[in-house]
């Protein structure tokens, strides 16, 4: 088992495959990149659970009462409902492209309009939390 950081992802993929990998385990917009990248191995997807939900929102609570959930469209599905339980507001911001086809650029708008439109915390997967990061936003990987 290895770690790939998302920077590197392709590159480690790449590598790891060379070195005879075959099944590489991923979530949402990773796992969607991985597959395109034509390497010859199995991508396994990780789905987001409820749970993997919950935590990201009660950590989200910590840093902020305006929370926003950037994603891809697989990551954003029992939202609204799990957040009127909660009792909690989320604001939904989605990439508009599909998981594979989102580039960097498309996710970092997402997360910088979230912030414009008063977010104070941002929650999602690996790929936006780094967007948030690289502007100074607070963020929680789901």
């Amino acid at each position: 088992m290895e770690y790939c950081p998302l920077n590197d992802r392709n590159q480690a993929a790449a590598e790891l495959s060379a070195q005879g990998y075959n099944i590489l385990v991923a979530r949402a917009g990773s796992a969607a990149r991985l597959r395109k990248s034509g390497l010859k191995v199995t991508v396994v997807d990780i789905p987001v659970t409820a749970l993997d939900l919950i935590r990201s929102i009660y950590e989200a609570k910590k840093t902020g009462s305006v929370i926003a959930l950037a994603a891809h469209s697989s990551m954003t599905s029992g939202i609204d409902e799990l957040a009127r339980m909660l009792g909690v507001e989320i604001q939904i911001y989605k990439a508009d492209h599909d998981e594979a086809e989102a580039d960097d650029t498309a996710i970092e708008q997402v997360v910088l309009e979230a912030a414009s439109k008063g977010a104070e915390v941002i929650i999602g997967g690996g790929l936006f939390c780094q967007a948030a990061q690289k502007h100074g936003i607070p963020s929680v990987f789901i």
